[in-house]
């Protein structure tokens, strides 16, 4: 399965358009004042891209863990004084949920899929800006629907069209390049929607909740390269 070479460009120019990450950020994070703004700037840019980044695979997933965590230092969230130190997503393998399972599965969007995990805890400590914010309906039937939608074959093109344009694109926006679509919504608790697209725009897995197995689906093309 390939990506259409007919798909209206309208239906492809929410993707391209949310490749202009160091501007939004800039317009909407926190004053150039701030010793943070530019950490902010710089991680937001960085999770969105990580395919830019001087190092490749492991190591630059270990950059955008270093990014956030001086962030974290700098401008250090509420909390006990002798709380642990922060543990990301991606770094935790103790627990059986879609996350971990969807990570190392899928050679050539591992990447994003992993940024995209780094993502969603800086959304839930108010770290992401978002290029899209959905109103609180839209996100619930969002969380509904997902998983049994990606129960069936689908290219970028249709995801746009379903689900409109997504708050955060992790990877290169080209149509034709691997990346993870995530849709959130003003509440940091809530759950983040991913949609994890191959080479060619193809749609492989989508997860809404944390909920086993329940919350998160492989599509039969997916399955062809799971392991």
């Amino acid at each position: 399965m390939v990506l259409s070479e007919t798909a209206p460009a309208a239906v492809l120019a929410p993707v391209a358009a949310a490749v202009a990450v160091p501007e939004a950020a800039a317009a909407t994070g926190p004053s150039r004042g701030e010793p943070s703004a530019g950490l902010r700037d710089e991680s937001n840019a960085a999770v969105r891209r990580p395919d830019r980044l001087a190092e490749t695979g492991p190591a630059a997933l270990a950059v955008l863990a270093a990014l956030i965590d001086r962030l974290d230092a700098a401008d250090p969230l509420p909390g006990p004084a002798d709380a642990p130190g922060t543990v990301w997503l991606p770094d935790t393998n103790g627990r059986l949920d879609g996350a971990m399972m969807l990570r190392g599965s899928f050679p050539d969007a591992d990447l994003t899929v992993i940024a995209s995990q780094y993502g969603e805890d800086a959304h839930r400590r108010g770290r992401l800006v978002p290029d899209r914010v959905l109103a609180p309906d839209e996100h619930a039937r969002l969380v509904d629907r997902a998983v049994d939608w990606a129960d069936q074959d689908h290219e970028l093109p249709e995801v746009l069209a379903e689900f409109g344009t997504p708050s955060v694109v992790y990877g290169d926006p080209a149509p034709e390049r691997p990346k993870t679509l995530a849709y959130l919504g003003a509440d940091r608790t809530a759950p983040v929607v991913t949609f994890h697209l191959d080479t060619g725009g193809v749609l492989l897995a989508a997860r809404a909740t944390d909920e086993f197995p329940a919350g998160w689906a492989v599509t039969p093309a997916g399955l062809d390269q799971y392991h």
